[in-house]
């Protein structure tokens, strides 16, 4: 037989396993029908034993040398050790469609490969050799999720849901496809449905929170949590998220606690860094924050996200010439900064009179043009200003019709600048705005 996870504490299962162990210890050899060997090499996958897996698995096969459902077990090891070549070998080797075992192998392999119509085609064979197992059903469906294959879930979830009415695994799917498909209002009437259920499950609450994060309701995913830690005072998965909803609602002594226990019991992570560096520059603790954003880049330094937070607290620090470089870089993936500390930066880069600073900052303000136009339009009235200042005249035109146009009423209200079309500019001649002035 093939047994479930919860079935390995069985009388029978430890016998099973006890016995083989036992031939492995003497050095004997032992006959085990192909399914024992299943079950055996099931149970060590199960616990991340791996290469147990495959060994007894090559044992089986010495005895099975047909046995498919072994075959595609071991080629589904091999997969998730990441050795493709070998995998790929298996898959050739296997000959038994009918079996589910190697169907669902085949298919993973395929939407591996790229290949979702493949899949497809060996999950249908699969489903329709098994009509009543809802459980290869719901795997099906995951396996389309798992590889972002939304629109195969759904198409898979309408043909499963009418054979299956009132599953509360198929209903889970739906909420999950809803929720990695933005679909929040959706997701959110899902899992308080089933939150109906089983208000006491940490997972819906969970996903419930998650899907508040989602819909930038701070509040109501920190009353997810709360609920959560009321069932289960030591459940840690979703700390990160409860982090930012409590930065978000500004609530940073809090941030900050959970920040510190997380990496007392886990250790530092990307994640935790970068969050507690976030955390003590929005509590004005810049050099602080420094400190742990630095750590955090030295894990990752490819996020060009951190960076943003990183300019901030080097401006406030007073390092200007860093802070136009972690800018610099952030701009250079479309992550702005406010358009306030830009200002206050090139406020700074005037006063110091460091044109090719200034220069540098406006060339990456001009990729965010190119990245992000939402963004790129609360830079405008910026751009206007440093254009004057540096005497780009064409720039500085282009730029004023630009902020007019993106609704800002009056750059001159905003800086004290003159308008390049009145006839104070003489056409918009900057030197002969300077010459009426005289």
């Amino acid at each position: 037989m093939q047994y479930n996870q919860s079935d390995f504490d069985s009388r029978e299962f430890r016998e099973l396993l006890d016995s083989y162990e036992d031939m492995l210890r003497n050095g004997g050899t032992c006959y085990f029908d192909s399914s024992d060997i299943y079950d055996i090499a099931d149970y060590y996958r199960r616990y991340d034993r791996e290469q147990d897996a495959l060994d007894a698995i090559d044992f089986g096969l010495s005895m099975h040398h047909d046995a498919q459902d072994i075959m595609a077990l071991k080629g589904s090891i091999l997969f998730r050790l990441d050795r493709m070549d070998e995998a790929h070998a298996v898959a050739s080797s296997l000959t038994d469609f009918s079996d589910c075992d190697v169907l669902m192998f085949l298919a993973e392999l395929s939407l591996a490969d790229g290949d979702p119509e493949s899949a497809d085609r060996y999950l249908r064979r699969a489903v329709s050799s098994c009509a009543e197992d809802e459980d290869l059903a719901v795997d099906a469906v995951t396996l389309f999720i798992d590889y972002v294959q939304y629109d195969y879930a759904r198409k898979w979830l309408e043909k499963i849901s009418g054979r299956f009415p009132g599953s509360v695994q198929i209903k889970e799917l739906q909420a999950e496809l809803h929720l990695v498909g933005q679909e929040y209002i959706e997701a959110e009437k899902l899992y308080n449905e089933l939150l109906d259920t089983d208000p006491y499950s940490l997972y819906y609450w969970e996903q419930l929170a998650l899907t508040e994060y989602n819909m930038e309701e701070w509040g109501k995913a920190l009353d997810c949590f709360d609920f959560i830690e009321a069932i289960d005072s030591s459940y840690q998965t979703v700390n990160m998220v409860k982090v930012e909803c409590l930065i978000e609602t500004e609530q940073y002594d809090k941030a900050e606690r959970i920040i510190r226990d997380s990496i007392k019991r886990d250790g530092e992570t990307y994640e935790s860094l970068y969050l507690l560096g976030n955390t003590l520059g929005l509590r004005h603790r810049y050099e602080e924050s420094l400190i742990y954003l630095k750590k955090a880049i030295d894990m990752n330094p490819d996020d060009r996200q951190i960076y943003i937070v990183l300019g901030d607290a080097q401006l406030e620090c007073g390092m200007l010439h860093e802070a136009v470089e972690s800018y610099k870089t952030a701009f250079e993936a479309g992550f702005p900064t406010s358009p306030d500390n830009i200002k206050i930066l090139l406020l700074q880069l005037f006063k110091a009179d460091d044109k090719e600073a200034i220069r540098d900052i406006l060339t990456a303000l001009y990729n965010i043009q190119d990245l992000n136009q939402d963004e790129y339009s609360d830079f405008l009235p910026i751009l206007v200003y440093c254009q004057y200042e540096l005497g780009d005249e064409e720039g500085y035109r282009d730029s004023y019709r630009k902020t007019l146009e993106h609704g800002y009423s009056s750059v001159t209200n905003l800086f004290g600048l003159p308008d390049p079309y009145t006839a104070g500019c003489e056409g918009g001649n900057m030197s002969g705005y300077a010459d009426s002035q005289q």
